[in-house]
């Protein structure tokens, strides 16, 4: 998917965009790998890590690696790798349910009045 078409679909601006692919955290627009729903929901775990979780960069490219490699190989659910999930996340979920749990979280704060981020 293309950086401004990624853009359109999630809000985030291209320059943010073109910052996480500098910072390795979403695959360039010529990565044949990548496919668009996983991209968006990628962005969308990134967003909610840093907007929801106040996580830096750095820790979002741990927390997304493990997430990864937990996916890739479930026997690495067991490995110190997966010590880098927040600890609110129980073994066995995958990206999709870590962004549900993110995405839950921003939700009740928006709820109760608090702040996004």
């Amino acid at each position: 998917m293309r950086v401004a078409a990624l853009s359109a679909v999630s809000g985030v601006p291209v320059s943010t965009i073109d910052h996480y692919i500098c910072e390795g955290l979403l695959p360039g627009p010529d990565d044949e790998a990548a496919e668009d729903a996983g991209q968006v929901r990628r962005l969308a775990l990134i967003r909610a890590l840093v907007e929801v979780g106040g996580h830096s960069l750095h820790e979002v490219r741990d927390i997304v690696g493990a997430i990864e490699a937990a996916e890739a190989d479930p026997a690495a659910r067991r490995t110190a790798e997966y010590g880098r999930l927040p600890a609110d996340i129980p073994p066995g979920e995958l990206l999709a349910d870590a962004l549900r749990i993110a995405l839950g979280r921003l939700a009740r704060r928006a709820a109760a009045g608090g702040p996004a981020n």
